[in-house]
This record gives structure tokens, C-alpha cells and sequence, in this order.
């Protein structure tokens, strides 16, 4: 289940295996989160939540933001930017207001009451800064002219959307026209009193620090999100009894611009708010595999022992640890170091492997699982859950790198400069996670001052090429005088190629 929809904090607790992620997460500073799909953002903050809660004088609100806005906010695209700004950032200040006021009158808190008034006071600024639209409609009489011709008398004014039209025989008549009009009146959102009001209910209910969590950030829309992220740098952050903790996802992420007054709308990073956490850098298989094992065989079983009956895993499997685990499920520990990198340090992805392997070994009554059965079930979690969601473009550029590095040089890691790596077309594959960053800002005495980031091809691209017996899927390479800035490999001396803008062409052949 996924970490957003499970309903019991106590199992995110007991599943959640820290590699020194939390007490980062856990400092005071406003924070953005990065990680790609996948790797425990949403678990991560709700553990957060959890952590911080027990402090008797801290309460931590988690929202999901997919819930903010109306289905006329999403599908209406031509409705004006700033209403659709405000109107997600009412939403936003709304669910925090509605927490609040439950915390607040909840009767097992001992100050229930305290902070009553001034959450109020919070309620009445959210009904002020509302767009308050009328409508009203004047009917007129206009006069026409005699004639001893049938004629209409019209009269369409510069707002009318509605209107009646007179005939008028030989003689003067008139003619009624309706005119509907709209009047809006706009109050504005004081930041000021935003941060003020709600600095005063925080002392009020005896809270020492409110800790606002933010998740799926990129469900805003992309072109909302600097003016959201300005809105909260304005109000909420400067109220020194809260911090504010952003999970996003890197490449869908805009938190702010320049405009061309050179004035910054949104977050500057680094400044405003921190931005080097990425959960994407703690799980790479590549960089320390006997830790990464270790961690994941702890992970794996931690989320078996709580969604299996009690006692169950011993007494089906004779598992009272993780290495246990090991041990019983798999035939031997490689096969499931081949399952570590097979997730490629995407969580979601390492238990949905180890699914399908599970029952297959069950279905084939095989006494454990195998290598292969590990990269028969890489090859087909590939096929399903992420050759879909490319596109033409996207599996175009794949398969141009598919075929420089694997069918030309048969190697899986490969090195791209700054401006390629950078690129649209590779951030997206990495974001649905075909394409893995091992390293980035490596350098090449071959291009002095030239950047390159280290990536590897995703295991279920080429897992139907691995035999029974381990092969090395490196190339030597021009670069390898080079490697001792990267340092050994999966216990091997890396060995690479370097891709070019080449790689990036889409052209889609016909027929």
C-alpha cells in the first residue's frame, strides 16, 4: 500500500528504516525534499509527522496537495492565472485553519479551548480574502422612430448577454432590451495579517513549533506554482514558530522565476528555503552495494512482518530477522543483491520485483528465488509499470542510448556533459526512472572545466541479456584514467562511455 493512502501511522513507523534521512528532515529550517516517485517521500513526511507529534509542545499538519482546488480549477484552463493562484491558496490556508480548529476543540488535549478566538479571527481573514462575483440585470426601454414599415428596435449594449427585441408597426413603439451585467469585487490577502493572526493562534494554543508538511507539490499546476510558493514565503514562513517541509519531485517542480523587472516571484533556494535534501542519492546500489543491501534486506523485512499475521513469517519461514530473510527466502545472497539492484534504489519499485518474484517462485514451486527469476521480474515490472508511460519522444531517446551503450559497447553506465544531462528529454527519463544518476559534477582530463554526470541504464533494459552466470557489463574506455574520481564500483573499476547530443534525436520513422 502506498504510503499516502495507509491509514495506520504506526505501520509507516514500523516499516520506515532510517539511514539518517529523518533527523535531517527533522531540523526547524523550511526544507524542500526532492526524490523521484517511489523513494519514501510521502512515508518519510508522514513519519515526520509522527516523530515530531509526540513532543507535547509541537503539532505537525500533513496535506496532500492533490486535494487543494476544484474539478472547474483543473479542467477550465481559461480562467485567470491569479484566480486560480488564490483559489489554491485559500484551499491551502483553509486545511491548515480546519486542522487547527480541530486540535484546538479536540476535548483529550489538555488546553482544549485555548486558541479558539484566534483561530476564528484566521477564519474571518480566509472569508475576506475571497473573490465575491454579482450579477444583475437592467432592463431599459428604447423608443423607435414612426414608420409605416414593419421594423425591429435593437440595442445590444457593450456587456449584454441577454435581450429582447420590439416590433413596431406604422406608428412610435418601443423596445425592451435587457442588459445583464457583472460587478466583482476583490478583497486582497494582507500577508502581514496572514502571518500575524496565525503566529497569535499558534502561542495561543501553547505550541511551541507547527510544522505545515506539504506533499505531491508538482499537483499544482506548474504554471500556479511560483506565485503558491510566493504566497508561502509571504505568510507562512516568516511566523517564527513554523516550518514549512516541501516533498517534491525535482523536474516538476517551479518554485519560482524572474520577471523582467528582474524581481523574483516564489522561493530563492538557499535562501528562503533549503534544497539539498534527495532521497534519490541515499539508495544507490552502485555507490556503497553492501550498505544499500543491507538496508534494503532490513526494509524488506520490516514490511513483511507488518503486513503478514502475527508470527506468521516464523512460522511459515522460520524468519526472525532480516538476515534470516535472506537466508530462507532467496537461494543464495547474490540473488538478492541482484534484486537490490534491480529496484535501481527506487523502493516502490524493489518491493514490486520482489512481488512478482515471490509468486512466481510459488507458482513454479521452486524452493527460493533465483537470479533469474529476479531478472525475469525486472524485465516484466519494465514492461509493464514503465514502457507505458513513455512517450513517443521519450522511447525514442531511450532506445538511442540503449543502443550506444549496450548494443555498440555493451556497457550500462555512461557519462553525459552538463547541458545534455540537463536536457528536457533525460530529465524526463530519469523521472520515470529508465535512466538512473549515480553521480553527478565529474570531470575528464580529456575536457579540463567540462562537468559530466555519471548515469547507468535502467536493470530491466538489458536484465533479458544477463545469463545464468554473471557477466560484466562495462566497456573500457578512453576516460578510465579518470576513474579514481569516481572511485570502484560494485567492487569493480568502473568503466564507461561518453554520449553526446547525439543521443537526443526524435525523429519518429514511418512506416
Amino acid at each position: 500500500m502506498r504510503s499516502e493512502q495507509q491509514p495506520e501511522v504506526g505501520v509507516l513507523e514500523r516499516t520506515f528504516v532510517d539511514t539518517g534521512i529523518l533527523p535531517q528532515a527533522g531540523t526547524p529550517n523550511g526544507q524542500i525534499i526532492y526524490g523521484r516517485k517511489g523513494t519514501g517521500k510521502s512515508h518519510l513526511l508522514r513519519v515526520l509527522a509522527a516523530t515530531v507529534g509526540r513532543e507535547a509542545s509541537d503539532l505537525a499538519i500533513y496535506l496532500d496537495l492533490r486535494t487543494l482546488g476544484s474539478t472547474d480549477l483543473i479542467t477550465d484552463q481559461g480562467r485567470p492565472l491569479s484566480l486560480r493562484c488564490i483559489s489554491l491558496y485559500r484551499d491551502l490556508l483553509s486545511a491548515i485553519q480546519y486542522q487547527l480548529l480541530d486540535v484546538a476543540t479536540d476535548p483529550r488535549r489538555r488546553t482544549s479551548g485555548a486558541g479558539f478566538e484566534q483561530i476564528s479571527k484566521l477564519a474571518d481573514v480566509l472569508r475576506r480574502f475571497a473573490r465575491t462575483v454579482t450579477e444583475r440585470e437592467i432592463t431599459s426601454e428604447l423608443r423607435t422612430s414612426e414608420s409605416e414599415e414593419n421594423r425591429a428596435g435593437l440595442s445590444l449594449g457593450p456587456h449584454a448577454v441577454g435581450m429582447n427585441l420590439g416590433l413596431s408597426e406604422k406608428n412610435a413603439a418601443s423596445a425592451k432590451v435587457s442588459n445583464r451585467y457583472t460587478e466583482t469585487v476583490e478583497d486582497i490577502l494582507v500577508f502581514a495579517e496572514v502571518a500575524e493572526v496565525l503566529g497569535r493562534a499558534i502561542s495561543a494554543m501553547g505550541i511551541r513549533r507547527l510544522w505545515i508538511l506539504l506533499d505531491e507539490w508538482s499537483a499544482i499546476p506548474p504554471d500556479a506554482q511560483p506565485y503558491v510558493a510566493d504566497f508561502i514565503k509571504r505568510s507562512l514562513l516568516p511566523v517564527p514558530q513554523l516550518t514549512v517541509k516541501i516533498a517534491a519531485v525535482q523536474n516538476r517542480s517551479h518554485f519560482s522565476f524572474v520577471t523582467p523587472q528582474r524581481q523574483r516571484i516564489g522561493f530563492e533556494l538557499g535562501s528562503d528555503i533549503q534544497a539539498s535534501l534527495d532521497l534519490d542519492d541515499y539508495y544507490i546500489y552502485d555507490r556503497a552495494p553492501s550498505s544499500v543491501v543491507a538496508h534494503f534486506s532490513e526494509l524488506l523485512y520490516r514490511h513483511l512482518l507488518a503486513e503478514t499475521p502475527n508470527d506468521y513469517l516464523y512460522e511459515r519461514y522460520k524468519v526472525a530477522d532480516n538476515e534470516n530473510l535472506v537466508a530462507r527466502l532467496f537461494s543464495d545472497p547474490s540473488a538478492f543483491a541482484e534484486l537490490v539492484r534491480a529496484g535501481e534504489g527506487i523502493v516502490r519499485d524493489f518491493l514490486g520485483i520482489f512481488t512478482a518474484c515471490f509468486f512466481n517462485a510459488l507458482s513454479r514451486r521452486a524452493g527460493a528465488i533465483d537470479s533469474g527469476s529476479v531478472r525475469d521480474s525486472a524485465r516484466t515490472w519494465f514492461e509493464t509499470d514503465k514502457a507505458p508511460n513513455l512517450d513517443q519522444v521519450e522511447a525514442r531517446v531511450l532506445r538511442n542510448i540503449i543502443v550506444a551503450v549496450l548494443g555498440r559497447n555493451q556497457g550500462r553506465y555512461f557519462l553525459l556533459g552538463h547541458e545534455v544531462s540537463s536536457s528536457e528529454k533525460i530529465q524526463s527519463l530519469y523521472e520515470l526512472r529508465v535512466l538512473h544518476l549515480i553521480r553527478r559534477g565529474l570531470s575528464s582530463p580529456e575536457n579540463a572545466g567540462s562537468r559530466y554526470s555519471l548515469f547507468t541504464l535502467d536493470y530491466g533494459t538489458y536484465a533479458d541479456l544477463l545469463g545464468d552466470t554473471e557477466r560484466e557489463f562495462e566497456i573500457e574506455s578512453a576516460e578510465a584514467d579518470s576513474l579514481q574520481l569516481i572511485g570502484p564500483v560494485a567492487g569493480n573499476v568502473l568503466r564507461f562511455t561518453t554520449l553526446d547530443s547525439a543521443i537526443l534525436a526524435t525523429e519518429i520513422p514511418h512506416g
